[in-house]
């Protein structure tokens, strides 16, 4: 059985071959960018935990990310239950959960999470959203190299 890959744009690595089966889709896209819907994880580089959520749609689209099992372990979003139902799940403990980083231009060191929106995705069917953590505590800036020594998210 052949895997069916599949060619895409993108801004940081030219045109790349994913295969087809690691298409994301985001039935609602991300916040301020709903109009796209796919994407696909890419490793920042060899043995990096940073990866480019990579919008298929818009080769000048892509996000930073990190898996929160890998630096923030301790981290749980508060998400309603209903609202995984987009994941066609009603368990968060079957997702994994990333978090969008933002760096300052030239100030990696100023480099902050998205706490408050992680993304969840559903590993056994792909669907991933976007989703607002109920939990106060979890501010759009975190300060990561903070959250990367305390090893938790709150």
């Amino acid at each position: 059985m052949t895997k069916s890959t599949m060619t895409i744009a993108t801004k940081r690595f030219g045109n790349i071959e994913v295969d087809e089966d690691k298409v994301l889709y985001f039935p609602e896209g991300i916040f301020a960018f709903e109009q796209y819907n796919k994407y696909v994880l890419l490793m920042v580089k060899e043995k990096s935990e940073f990866y480019w959520l990579q919008s298929i749609e818009d080769p000048e689209l892509a996000f930073l990310v990190v898996n929160t099992a890998v630096h923030v372990p301790d981290y749980r979003p508060v998400i309603e239950k209903e609202f995984l139902s987009l994941l066609e799940t009603d368990d968060i403990s079957q997702t994994e959960c990333w978090l969008i980083i933002t760096v300052p231009p030239g100030k990696p060191e100023e480099m902050t999470a998205n706490l408050q929106g992680p993304l969840l995705v559903n590993p056994k069917n792909r669907m991933a959203a976007q989703f607002v953590s109920a939990d106060e505590k979890h501010i759009v800036r975190a300060k990561f190299l903070e959250i990367l020594q305390k090893g938790t998210g709150s």
